[in-house]
């Protein structure tokens, strides 16, 4: 089986295990066993990528690629590590490392394509998305090192945005090769337009709902003191 049809069969098993994990009850076994299919597929579809990628620089494309490939894997790894810590600083600084790489080679990819005769949107514009989503990132992994590890609803917020950008860029990155994979009436991108959106809509509607649970939690746990204080 060729390096190419692995890298796609992964990246359809991601994006089917990211959408069972999106919409199933958190926390359940099927939503654990989702999730973990999910990251290991991504990384085996992101690793491959930006291998493939490296071996066509000729092509400038080619090079966002790099990027995103790497990107996502770092992505998922990291957000699983939020939930399943394995409690070793040198992996907290690898990671950060990889996240500043990955930052600095996305800015120069988007230079170099600015800098060419003709300047056109593509990869400068998304080579800069992603180098500015994986800095900030890289200062998340730098304060969390500081500070140690994440506890309540920021370790859970954590988790759920690196998993929701990286299910993000995996269903785009399907949708370019759709042609390829699916049927011709789903050609178009409107379905995989739909759901891309939908992540990013779930991911929002999640995180709202962890600050207000959080920000009801420090309420309460106010007016508990203040009675205890005047009891």
């Amino acid at each position: 089986m060729s390096v190419i049809i692995v890298h796609m069969v992964a990246g359809f098993a991601a994006v089917i295990a990211g959408v069972v994990a999106l919409f199933v009850t958190k926390g359940g076994a099927l939503h654990r066993t989702a999730g973990s299919v999910f990251v290991w597929s991504m990384v085996v579809m992101g690793t491959l990528g930006a291998i493939v990628a490296a071996s066509r620089l000729h092509i400038p494309a080619q090079r966002i690629n790099i990027v995103a490939g790497l990107f996502v894997a770092y992505l998922v790894t990291t957000s699983l590590l939020t939930v399943r810590p394995l409690h070793r600083r040198w992996i907290d600084v690898g990671a950060a490392g990889i996240a500043f790489g990955v930052a600095a080679t996305g800015y120069a990819v988007a230079l170099v394509s600015l800098a060419q005769p003709k300047v056109v949107w593509f990869p400068a514009v998304p080579a800069t998305i992603f180098a500015s989503i994986a800095l900030a990132a890289a200062i998340g992994d730098v304060r969390m090192i500081r500070t140690g590890a994440l506890r309540g609803s920021r370790r859970i917020a954590r988790h759920l945005w690196r998993m929701c950008v990286a299910m993000f860029i995996a269903v785009m990155s399907f949708s370019v090769q759709q042609g390829k994979v699916l049927p011709a009436e789903l050609h178009g991108g409107t379905v995989l337009a739909i759901l891309s959106l939908t992540v990013l809509g779930m991911m929002a509607w999640y995180l709202v709902r962890l600050r207000r649970a959080d920000r009801k939690r420090r309420v309460e746990s106010t007016g508990a003191s203040m009675a205890h204080l005047t009891a």
